[in-house]
């Protein structure tokens, strides 16, 4: 089992499909309560494509919303090729996984999801180190803020929609995605992807603005 990815969080068990669960321990690693044989990674290399086009398809479908306004995860394709961060790359396994794991009540995926996840953040706080060493040394940090650094924090929330790790996590990753929209600064935020972004984590900070 893969356990080099962690985070600073106690026990956890997040229900799967049936009786099963996974349970985190306070290292950061998963185990399933109930999986026969010891846990084998999944090829996620050979299978990132798929998984990203099925979750577009299955969360954000736009032939079912043939009215909806064009979002920024129709983008993400796009904003992976141009920016392919680690933490965006974790970010998408995470969310994706997650989603077919949910829908097949694949208990081997969900914990793929899990890893991912773990090691997203991981990658996620290296990043956020960077961008507050330039925002000392320079003053502002809008250029290391792309499209990348902003979705991540999204997908991570939708993420944690769907497993549920600890309460009110998802609240956390839109607040982190808003800070990062603060620090970009309102006239980078005007048009293109950038903006549907804004639109979108604007929506989640009003949702929580009301809970």
């Amino acid at each position: 089992m893969r356990t080099d990815a962690t985070v600073d969080k106690p026990s956890t068990i997040i229900p799967l499909e049936g009786s099963q669960a996974l349970i985190r321990d306070p290292s950061g690693g998963y185990h399933s309560d109930q999986l026969a044989s010891p846990y084998q990674p999944i090829n996620v290399n050979d299978c990132q494509s798929t998984f990203l086009r099925q979750f577009i398809a299955t969360f954000f479908n736009p032939k079912a919303n043939p009215t909806r306004p064009n979002i920024w995860v129709y983008e993400l394709p796009s904003i992976l090729s141009a920016a392919p961060s680690p933490a965006l790359i974790c970010s998408i396994r995470a969310a994706s996984m997650a989603l077919y794991g949910k829908q097949r009540g694949d208990a081997a995926m969900q914990l793929e999801a899990c890893y991912w996840y773990d090691k997203g953040l991981e990658s996620q706080r290296h990043e956020n180190h960077e961008t507050e060493l330039q925002l000392a040394r320079c003053g502002s940090a809008a250029s290391k803020i792309s499209e990348a650094t902003i979705s991540a924090p999204i997908l991570f929330s939708l993420f944690e929609c769907l497993m549920t790790t600890s309460f009110a996590a998802w609240a956390q990753h839109i607040t982190a995605a808003g800070k990062m929209l603060e620090l970009r600064g309102p006239t980078m935020c005007q048009d293109g992807i950038i903006h549907h972004l804004f639109r979108s984590v604007r929506l989640g900070s009003v949702s929580l603005s009301i809970l």
